[in-house]
């Protein structure tokens, strides 16, 4: 129990791998084999953290690996907000229009 309070520590995924046993097997007792296999995968799971982690810092600096990344795009969300703002600002500016030059006409 000591060293698996340890390991929680020590690795980032540990939790959500546990927990993921628990979800499988929920009468799941960690025997020693048991216990190995649990340190073997949070261990795995830690390189890939690194490894992921190395990536984000190479792309930093490589801007063709930048491409790779998912990175937000707040352009489109932008034109997506400024669209319907536009459309509004056009309609209430062509409605106040209209009424000037009909009054105008009159």
């Amino acid at each position: 129990k000591y060293k698996l309070l340890i390991l929680k520590k020590e690795f980032k995924g540990a939790l959500q791998i546990l927990r993921g046993l628990l979800v499988k097997e929920p009468d799941f007792l960690i025997f020693q084999e048991d216990f190995e296999k649990v340190e073997k995968m949070m261990k795995e799971q830690l390189e890939q953290e690194k490894l992921v982690y190395k990536r984000m810092l190479g792309a930093l600096g490589k801007p063709n690996v930048r491409a790779k990344l998912p990175i937000v795009q707040p352009q489109r969300n932008f034109k997506r907000f400024l669209l319907p703002v536009f459309v509004v600002i056009l309609a209430v500016g062509f409605y106040y229009f209209g009424k000037y030059w009909n009054f105008k006409l009159i």
